[in-house]
């Protein structure tokens, strides 16, 4: 099964995208480290149902023990996605889905954050209150 002395890998060109989200007083993501903003970018890619595309360059620099119970729920999503649990018995590939959404997602929300007008957590609790 898993091993949860590896690491899961984000695009290595994102980096700075990880970096802006935690230093930024302004970002909803300050003084977080990294492997919550790869959960939180997994999620909210998967919510948005993004279009994944293959990471060109991967930097392993997420320690699966950093996430803590939160893999648990991303293995979880993986198996909801594929509606297979034998999925789980394959590390790699289940690493490669989550690391697909969590570049999506991180761009996306950067892109939310930094570059367009609004306060992202105000659209974000606007989404949230309309899908209750």
């Amino acid at each position: 099964m898993e091993n949860n002395k590896s690491n899961l890998s984000y695009e290595e060109s994102d980096r700075s995208l990880y970096e802006e989200l935690k230093v930024k007083p302004s970002s909803p993501f300050y003084n977080k480290n990294f492997a919550e903003i790869f959960y939180f970018s997994v999620c909210y890619a998967y919510s948005k149902k993004l279009v994944l595309k293959k990471i060109k360059k991967k930097a392993p620099n997420i320690p699966i023990s950093a996430l803590g119970e939160k893999f648990n729920f991303l293995r979880a999503l993986v198996i909801g996605l594929k509606k297979d649990y034998e999925i789980l018995y394959e590390e790699k590939k289940t690493h490669e889905i989550l690391e697909k959404y969590a570049r999506e997602g991180v761009r996306a929300i950067h892109r939310e954050v930094f570059k367009e007008n609004g306060d992202f957590l105000k659209k974000l609790l606007k989404e949230v209150n309309k899908s209750l």
